[in-house]
Parts: C-alpha cells; structure tokens; sequence
C-alpha cells in the first residue's frame, strides 16, 4: 500500500492506525444514522452553482494560473485531492473559507474555489472527459481572460 500511495505522490495523506480490534458482531443493531443537516444550500444545488458563475470565472482564472506554474503530478495531487473532499461534499453555498488542501497549506479556501479547482484539474488531466459540473460558460470565460493576459500588452 505504501508503495502504490508513493507512486501516486499522496503517501503523507494518510497515517496508518493500530488495529482496534474485532468488528461489531454481525448481528449487532447499527447506530442510526444522523440527519442530514439541509442549512447548506448549495450541495448538489445546478441552480444556485449557475447564480455563482461570475465568481466562478475568477476563481478558475485562479486554477489556471497556478496550474501554469505547477507540474503534471502537482495539478494531479491537488485534483485528487480537492475530488477526495468532494466526496463529503464541498460547500460552495457560502465565501467562508474553510478548506485546506495539503497541495496549498498555507491557504485556505472557500468550497466554490476548491470546485473551480477539480474543475480546471480536470479539465487540464482529460480534456475530452465531462466533468459532470456545470461550470463551462465560466471556464470558457477564464480560458479567454488567461489566454488575454499571457499575450500580453499588444
């Protein structure tokens, strides 16, 4: 395992934890699971991530100009990682920036810019693949504002 974690460059993202023993008997009654807490709009939420739109564009403005300074297995780690926390769901209802990313320590992130982020990732790792996130008008709008800054004054 730690071989394998090694070559995909995220062997710190994990520590390895004494065994706790036997499992619950099989026939053990199990815990019921809590509610959903339904405050966040905004997970799963196609409407509200389109009224997010033009912040989105800065946003992932922001992943393509980091991406620009970051090797192929830098944007593969960071993408990997930003879809690892997304499968807890990312709130990007609110600005609250309460993200942190191992790729980027010192920062920290609202659940919106981590979205443009594995948005942007993927976009750069499989380009013929559809992310499943409707955030294409905006990257196209980002993909234009970078493609206007890096030529430069004419």
């Amino acid at each position: 395992m730690d071989e394998f974690a090694a070559a995909l460059g995220v062997r710190d993202w994990f520590d390895w934890q004494p065994d706790p023993g036997p499992a619950a008997p099989p026939f053990a009654e199990p815990a019921p699971e809590p509610e959903p807490d339904l405050s966040h709009e905004g997970v799963s939420n196609p409407e509200l991530l389109r009224k997010k739109h033009p912040a989105a564009v800065w946003f992932l403005l922001d992943a393509l100009t980091r991406f620009e300074t970051f090797r192929p297995e830098q944007i593969h780690a960071l993408t990997l990682e930003v879809a690892r926390l997304g499968e807890e769901g990312l709130d990007y209802a609110g600005a609250d920036k309460k993200y942190v990313l191992r790729a980027l320590p010192d920062e920290r992130f609202s659940g919106l810019h981590l979205l443009c982020f594995l948005f942007a990732g993927l976009k750069r790792l499989a380009p013929a693949e559809d992310p499943q996130i409707d955030l294409e008008a905006p990257f196209a709008a980002a993909l234009e504002e970078f493609h206007r800054r890096s030529a430069g004054p004419r």
